[in-house]
């Protein structure tokens, strides 16, 4: 703190910006508009009217849902995590100088960066196992022995 005020010791360093800078201290807390928080939302005012559920079974189908989903939130705080420390010590910036010198070779070193992703997250858009089926099946046809 100096005078009071949050004063930021990480700097951004050249080539990323001409001159030393301060790195902006920004926190944002939008809780509110997140589809996380709007989906409870809407799962709390539709359990309102509904009265198929008890509250004792509202209650335990969110824990069973919470318990499901752990791992999941888990994941994500820590993908989060990393890419804030990425950004704040330069990473990212780093790898972005790197690509762009690449000149001509740029397409190939951006397919290659795409597999690596695909690869890490263990998926295709054709057939992603994270996101489900990526058709549906029709009634009374046939499994599909390919997997």
């Amino acid at each position: 703190m100096r005078d009071g005020q949050p004063f930021p010791r990480i700097l951004r360093m050249p080539p990323v910006v001409p001159s030393p800078a301060p790195y902006a201290l920004t926190f944002r807390l939008d809780f509110l508009i997140s589809a996380g928080t709007l989906v409870l939302a809407a799962s709390c005012f539709a359990f309102l009217p509904g009265g198929a559920l008890t509250p004792r079974a509202f209650l335990s189908v969110c824990g069973r849902t919470l318990r499901q989903l752990r791992l999941a939130m888990l994941t994500i705080v820590l993908i989060l995590s990393i890419a804030t420390l990425m950004n704040a010590s330069g990473m990212t910036a780093s790898m972005a100088l790197a690509l762009a010198a690449t000149g001509s070779l740029f397409p190939f070193f951006s397919a290659f960066l795409g597999m690596l992703g695909v690869f890490v997250r263990g998926a295709t858009p054709r057939r992603t196992r994270s996101s489900g089926r990526s058709r549906p099946r029709r009634p009374g046809s046939r499994a599909s022995t390919r997997s």
